[in-house]
């Protein structure tokens, strides 16, 4: 095993990988060499670089060794919640990960550090406060945490920004949800009464469609505030059954562009558009009450496409691209390997109803590529082409080049008379 002077622990997992790799034995313990350079590591890392160690070895199914690590330094990870600078997100996920390997001793570490967790509520930002909630209920712990945080929490409310609280409230579990409502309604109602009623009728709408029983909570506690915004809830239904159909060319499309998109950016996408689809193009800037509520769909700064798309359908009859510099993750990622090691994707594109495409503030190779391709491969989503493997399909994986619809996509397209060129 060779692992650099620094013995970091990145270093020596990559090089414990390696072996087992070389080894081609899935079912290999640590050996004893193996432990203490493991140990050394931990001594010097950081809460954050356990987990992406941990999330390594789960990653390639090596959930043993993970479990090792856990059980043979529990006096070392224990520690490293306690420290000043350990973030209340990853202090919450570690907890979690405990639970699944060490049931007994998670609990031991939750309550060894309850008076640290509430001390964190009042200094850590709202994406540390929503993964440490979404943490507890992954772990099975929310009616402990429930009782040790929630008086906490609702003194942190009267602190928190509009857009902190509209993303505290988008994004926790219902336990917490609910739990809230019932202790900070007035103060809640009081944050809302200054929002525009266009805001407060998007988010709702956007929280519906996310998760139909938390709406369900937020108008038994605060019908009215909906009610004067014009919600309907009849609205929610239509949205997640309804999606626009592609009938033959010419179509719509609305590009809407984020302001911080460059101009260069911008002619690169409309020209794609022109150049390979036959539409009616219509560009505009997002408006800012909608990007108020799309913000807070993003929890340290990655977004989930898929929450976009569908609030941005609440608000445009046509089809859509909206071009934004987000990054982006289609999934939800919570207490998974891409939060702590992301892989990011191009866009998010939803059959019928509209695109979101990622624009990447810095230079890419060939950004002029990249933008073709992301942008052919999510808009065919949008009419009804699918994800798939064959070879030099924009549908399928990128590629470094501009690449074509193949002979399927393109009989497709050509049958709703939207292809101009493949």
């Amino acid at each position: 095993m060779v692992v650099s002077s620094s013995n970091r622990l990145i270093d020596v997992v990559n090089s414990i990988i390696m072996d087992i790799i070389f080894s081609e034995d899935e079912n290999r313990e640590l050996t004893d060499e193996g432990k203490r350079l493991i140990r050394l590591g931990l001594e010097g890392a950081s809460l954050e670089e356990i987990l992406r160690a941990l999330f390594e070895f789960e990653r390639l199914n090596l959930s043993r060794i993970a479990w090792q690590v856990l059980n043979d330094n529990k006096d070392i990870i224990s520690e490293r919640t306690k420290y000043a600078d350990a973030r209340m997100g990853d202090i919450g996920v570690m907890i979690y990960f405990l639970s699944q390997y060490l049931d007994g001793f998670s609990e031991k570490v939750l309550m060894d550090i309850k008076d640290i967790i509430q001390r964190k509520l009042d200094s850590d930002c709202v994406d540390e406060v929503i993964i440490f909630l979404k943490s507890m209920y992954s772990a099975d712990m929310h009616e402990k945490i429930t009782e040790l945080i929630s008086d906490r929490l609702t003194r942190r409310i009267r602190n928190m920004s509009l857009s902190e609280l509209i993303k505290l409230l988008f994004w926790m579990p219902k336990y917490a949800f609910e739990r809230v409502l019932d202790l900070a309604k007035d103060l809640i109602r009081k944050r809302f009464s200054s929002m525009a009623p266009e805001q407060i009728r998007i988010f709702l709408l956007a929280l519906g469609i996310k998760n139909r029983t938390k709406l369900d909570i937020f108008l038994e506690h605060m019908g009215d505030i909906a009610y004067l915004a014009g919600f309907k809830d009849s609205e929610v239904a239509k949205l997640l059954r309804t999606k626009k159909e592609i009938g033959k060319a010419p179509i719509n499309l609305i590009v809407i562009f984020h302001s911080s998109i460059e101009q260069q950016d911008r002619e690169m996408v409309i020209s794609t558009v022109k150049e390979t689809s036959k539409v009616n193009i219509k560009t505009e800037e997002l408006p800012s009450i909608v990007e108020s509520v799309i913000d807070s769909f993003n929890i340290k700064g990655i977004y989930q496409g898929h929450y976009i798309v569908d609030t941005l359908s609440v608000s445009y009859d046509d089809i859509f691209l909206f071009v934004a510099p987000y990054k982006l993750l289609a999934e939800e990622v919570f207490i998974e390997e891409d939060f702590y090691n992301p892989t990011f994707e191009g866009g998010e594109g939803i059959c019928g109803i509209g695109a979101i495409v990622s624009i990447p503030s810095e230079k890419a190779t060939d950004k002029k590529v990249y933008i073709y391709n992301v942008v052919k491969h999510e808009l065919g989503h949008v009419f009804g082409l699918e994800y798939h493997c064959e070879d030099d399909c924009v549908m399928g994986e990128p590629q470094d080049k501009p690449m074509r619809f193949c002979s399927k996509c393109q009989k497709i397209l050509k049958k709703k008379g939207i292809l101009k060129k493949p």
